[in-house]
């Protein structure tokens, strides 16, 4: 019973997210066509470099809700959660480190690998912990 519970409930979380992001998009598109009002996209693409680490985490964040793994051992999953948290801080002193240089824009390809890469580690390294019943 308890199962089903978690179970429904991180359904439902999947879908809360792509309902989110859905939204986001949609939001974003009708901006675009209005003048004057800064769109999400807009801000991103400005600010590149120096949000790097937010790729990263949403790369991360993304494979822990739709790729996750189970540990029986709480104790994996704490420290998953710290490797990933340092590597955030080491990916956001690497892009405030790089927005300080003239011109520098990280490309899209790079971009895209950050965030496969944050996929990675957290599917690899932060396993959710669960009860053995």
């Amino acid at each position: 019973m308890i199962l089903q519970f978690f179970i429904r409930n991180y359904k439902v979380a999947k879908i809360i997210v792509v309902s989110l992001l859905l939204i986001l998009l949609v939001v974003d598109v009708i901006l675009v066509f209005t003048d004057g009002i800064p769109t999400y996209s807009a801000f991103i693409k400005q600010n590149r470099t120096r949000l790097l680490w937010l790729t990263f985490t949403l790369g991360g964040l993304t494979s822990k809700i739709y790729f996750n793994r189970s540990t029986p051992e709480i104790l994996d999953e704490i420290n998953g959660f710290l490797s990933f948290f340092f590597m955030v801080i080491i990916v956001l002193m690497t892009g405030l480190g790089l927005s300080l240089i003239d011109d520098l824009v990280i490309p899209t390809f790079v971009q895209l690998l950050v965030l496969l890469g944050g996929a990675y580690l957290a599917y690899r390294f932060w396993p959710q912990y669960q009860k053995v019943v």
